[in-house]
């Protein structure tokens, strides 16, 4: 079975194993400084996905160098990658995951 956890159970945003300790302290710089709170972000990404529930989060550097919360998403018609704008707090991407996710 898939494990479901709601908003208020996912208490802390992973950084990943592969970011030196300098990294992380820019990570929690950047997050500190952002408009949008984890659980705003996972309410958002979970709106973005009908019957979808936030299964992990990341806050983490897209391709261009830009802060983005990135949260994993099950749903009964499958796993979505969701990309939240920190600074708006709004689904700017929602694509089927990739292999591994589900």
């Amino acid at each position: 079975g898939a494990l479901i956890l709601t908003s208020a159970a996912i208490a802390a945003v992973h950084f990943g194993s592969e970011r030196s300790d300098d990294d992380r302290g820019h990570a929690d710089q950047a997050i500190s400084g952002v408009a949008t709170t984890l659980a705003q972000a996972v309410t958002a990404a979970e709106q973005a996905v009908p019957q979808g529930r936030a299964v992990h989060a990341d806050f983490e550097k897209d391709a261009l160098g830009r802060w983005q919360f990135s949260l994993l998403v099950w749903a009964p018609r499958g796993t979505f990658d969701v990309v939240v704008d920190p600074t708006t707090g709004k689904a700017i991407s929602v694509a089927a995951a990739r292999d591994g996710h589900d």
